[in-house]
């Protein structure tokens, strides 16, 4: 077990000290200097004061552009209203697009660390307009990004006024008390309680 660990972190060791880690010792870096008069290492140096500001002073790096993604414009372009609300969460009811609907609506739970649109991020790979060009009317939360205010909410106020709520707000929506429901993830789980309780 220890040989293991030895072994590990010298191998991190070495890594970390390959020369292809330096700029000065880079070939590739050295090329792009070169090439584009040191733009390249103003540009790198700039990324690294934004992840810095954006960590408030701790290096928090970008692993994507934060400019890419426009809610409504390029990700998450179903459309819908929002049916309910609460200090968790919000009930959105998105658009039909058939002339008529199937009778059971979907209730859609995603877990609260992701968002509603993880299942409508584009028309072509969007489980949500899937779901209404099926004729399912469909209904997700939209979880609340928790702060300090919501620092004690435990699993059973999320059972009460996420699913539990959601399930009301959609029987109110549409006049059904059945739903098919779909949860994955901690959303599954919050599910399965509900279907228990």
């Amino acid at each position: 077990e220890s040989k293991k660990k030895v072994d590990f972190f010298t191998r991190q060791y070495i890594d970390a000290l390959s020369p292809s880690n330096f700029a000065f010792t880079n070939p590739q870096v050295l090329r792009e200097t070169m090439k584009t008069g040191g733009h390249n290492l103003v540009k790198g140096l700039n990324n690294l004061l934004e992840d810095l500001d954006e960590g408030d002073g701790q290096l928090r790096i970008k692993m994507t552009d934060m400019n890419a993604f426009k809610l409504g414009v390029n990700v998450a372009t179903s459309k819908g209203k929002v049916v309910y609300q609460n200090e968790l969460m919000q009930i959105i009811q998105y658009d039909p697009l058939t002339p008529e609907q199937y009778r059971r609506p979907l209730l859609i739970v995603p877990p609260w660390i992701n968002k509603f649109y993880i299942l409508d991020l584009r028309e072509k790979n969007s489980f949500i307009k899937w779901c209404v060009d099926q004729g399912i009317s469909t209904f997700v939360i939209s979880w609340t990004n928790p702060d300090a205010k919501l620092a004690e909410a435990d699993f059973e106020d999320y059972l009460a006024q996420g699913t539990l709520a959601a399930l009301a707000a959609v029987e109110a929506a549409t006049g059904e008390p059945d739903v098919n429901a779909l949860g994955y993830c901690l959303g599954g789980t919050l599910l399965a309680a509900v279907l228990g309780y």
